[in-house]
């Protein structure tokens, strides 16, 4: 293997594992993912209803929890149910 490869390979482990700043930087809404989805498939209550396709890329960070999404991009995760476009109803 060359020292380049050995470096790349090295660099790409040091990002997806995450700083323990980073772990403990999350709200508590949210939950540290060292391999979580690219910006651009964040669910999101301006989304909901869009069948996102996103390519399988790991980027670590904090993401919402189960049954929350962001209020919009980079927004606070909400419970998904409080979006105004969460289906209703009637009853």
């Amino acid at each position: 293997m060359s020292t380049a490869t050995l470096l790349v390979i090295l660099a790409v482990a040091s990002t997806a594992v995450g700083s323990p700043d980073a772990m403990n930087s999350c709200s508590s809404l949210e939950q540290y993912n060292a391999c979580g989805v690219s910006p651009g498939c964040v669910q999101t209550c301006d989304n909901l209803s869009v069948g996102l396709v996103c390519a399988a890329v790991c980027v670590p960070g904090c993401f919402c929890v189960e049954n929350h999404v962001r209020e919009h991009a980079n927004g606070p995760c909400i419970p998904i149910t409080d979006c105004p476009s969460y289906p209703r109803t009637n009853g």
